[in-house]
């Protein structure tokens, strides 16, 4: 098996898609892990440089981006509804709904979106957890816990030399995101020195996508807020298709405008997709 290793200065995502009960999350879960173990094994081999590591969590339900990393606010039935929340009591997660932002110097990025600096595996799965249990999720006619949002848990990893240490060139093993400050990565992959333009801090992110099944309400059976949940769900990884396609087929005498606005989803992860 080839290590997950973010690549210096760039963003990436990596996404499961499917229908209901092909075990999407259990891939997102299983791919977050392995990636997880790499970079903190790749960084502990790496002795010229230091490594800051920080993740985010976040949801998008019914196009409502919410913080799953933000302690509950009683969210009751607006999350899942009906009892459908991924927790009870003081797991619910934040009903607050954050804004998605755009800016030439930080690029899209939501707001308010908070950021944890992790040192382990450990502590980055805690997060994970946490996150987990604040999903919306419900039961459909399909599935007894069927996710109703998509999430994108976010691992954000900063690169500096040392001071002291020899210059040395970039490798794989560089780990770095774009500063988040909650939201995504901005435009500019790294700092640079008056000397050369070597790079002095990489920035690179990951993120770990677990998108909700496409729902049939014929076969379902959704009525109400289920129903509407479907529907933006549905709408949302029409987005996401439309947007990959064009930027398949850019370069090949295809169309190659992506309207990323049309979705929250597509909007967040601008900067891995295009």
């Amino acid at each position: 098996r080839k290590p997950f290793v973010v690549v210096a200065a760039a963003a990436a995502s990596v996404a499961a898609a499917g229908g209901k009960n092909t075990k999407k999350s259990q891939s997102v879960d299983g791919i977050t892990h392995m990636a997880a173990r790499d970079i903190f094994a790749c960084i502990a081999k790496d002795t010229e440089h230091a490594y800051a590591v920080r993740v985010s969590f976040l949801e998008i339900y019914n196009e409502d981006v919410r913080d799953l990393l933000v302690a509950g606010d009683h969210r009751g039935n607006s999350g899942g509804g009906g009892g459908s929340g991924g927790g009870s009591g003081p797991n619910r997660g934040s009903t607050t709904t954050l804004a998605v932002r755009e800016d030439p110097k930080r690029g899209v990025f939501v707001e308010n979106l908070t950021s944890h600096r992790v040192y382990n595996l450990d502590t980055l799965l805690h997060y994970l957890n946490i996150g987990e249990r604040h999903k919306s999720v419900a039961a459909t006619g399909m599935n007894d816990r069927s996710s109703r949002s998509h999430t994108i848990f976010r691992i954000t990893v900063e690169r500096k030399k040392k001071i002291g240490a020899a210059a040395a060139k970039p490798s794989g093993v560089g780990v770095a995101g774009k500063e988040n400050g909650g939201g995504t990565a901005s435009k500019a992959a790294s700092a640079r020195k008056a000397d050369g333009g070597a790079p002095v801090k990489l920035v690179a992110t990951l993120n770990l996508v677990d998108l909700a099944g496409s729902e049939s309400v014929k076969h379902t059976g959704a009525i109400g807020r289920r129903q509407r949940e479907a529907g933006k769900i549905n709408q949302s990884l029409h987005t996401l298709s439309k947007v990959i396609t064009s930027l398949g087929t850019a370069g090949k005498g295809g169309k190659t405008f992506a309207d990323y606005r049309d979705s929250k989803l597509t909007r967040i992860l601008k900067s891995s997709l295009s």
